[in-house]
């Protein structure tokens, strides 16, 4: 059984943390520039959907979303609707659009009603703005590139979850979780590795990828009224990989970062609940 270093382990682990907090700080702080002085290059969208991020939009029917205890998911909106998706594309298309247009809707009116959001309203709804680009398909890669080593595979499908609940007083706290699974070969890389000394490793369609992360914005009083915080971060690798002497071996990552105190606002997630019921 290898044997870990705790002092190690936890200064790893406060680094991780640190960093993934970094580079979404550095993301809302950049909402406070103009935009022609802005690092990202994310656009909103203006009224009737003021402050909704545009990839927001085109990522919204790829997974499911839980917005204060309301679930929304395209593939089962599909499926109700009894429509083709070879032979009535345009109808879809357009099913499309009014489900995003409804689950934005909903996302912006519950944050711009709290108390969080009049409070980081500066002009622009910044918490619109910060949440909805973080609920985007990139939102979660975002956050694994800070971690440092991730992840990458090729192909497969993916199960996405996003759930945004009510915090804190003047908080709120998003929940991602993502699960790959069916993929044929990956790849670990890190930020201080360059993309070809990244070896490609081959195993079974059997193994899968879950990775997890809580996510709290808060409203402030300082001078940049808005503030976020990861408050977990949690990988899980399980690869089958051929050998040359024909056996299989098996490979498992975990990074976890946890507060305990925050344990109550992920155990009555239905998001962590997924991630359980996917990960069993």
């Amino acid at each position: 059984m290898p044997c870990f270093d705790m002092d190690v382990t936890l200064a790893v682990l406060v680094g991780l943390c640190t960093s993934a907090c970094f580079v979404l700080r550095v993301d809302i702080a950049d909402l406070y520039l103009p935009p022609h002085k802005r690092c990202s290059e994310d656009s909103y969208l203006q009224d009737p959907l003021k402050d909704v991020c545009m990839q927001f939009m085109m990522d919204v029917t790829r997974g499911i979303y839980v917005v204060k205890g309301v679930r929304y998911d395209f593939e089962e909106t599909l499926a109700r609707s009894g429509l083709d998706v070879e032979t009535q594309s345009l109808e879809v298309e357009s099913l499309k659009e009014v489900f995003a247009s409804n689950v934005a809707a909903d996302v912006q009116r519950q944050l711009v009603e709290s108390d969080a959001g009049q409070m980081a309203q500066q002009g622009a709804n910044q918490l619109v703005q910060a949440v909805t680009a973080l609920m985007s398909q990139s939102g979660l890669a975002n956050i694994e590139r800070a971690c440092g080593e991730h992840v990458i595979v090729s192909g497969g499908d993916q199960e996405l979850t996003f759930e945004l609940k009510p915090g804190p007083p003047r908080c709120w706290d998003l929940i991602l979780s993502c699960k790959k699974f069916n993929f044929a070969s990956f790849m670990l890389s890190s930020r201080s590795s360059r993309s070809d000394e990244a070896e490609v490793l081959a195993c079974s369609r059997s193994s899968q990828i879950l990775r997890f992360a809580l996510v709290r914005f808060a409203a402030t009083n300082h001078l940049q009224p808005l503030s976020v915080e990861v408050l977990l971060w949690d990988l899980h690798l399980i690869a089958w990989a051929h050998i040359t002497s024909g056996f299989f071996v098996f490979f498992l990552c975990h990074c976890f970062l946890f507060r305990p105190s925050h344990a109550l606002a992920l155990a009555s997630s239905s998001a962590f609940e997924q991630f359980d019921r996917l990960w069993r």
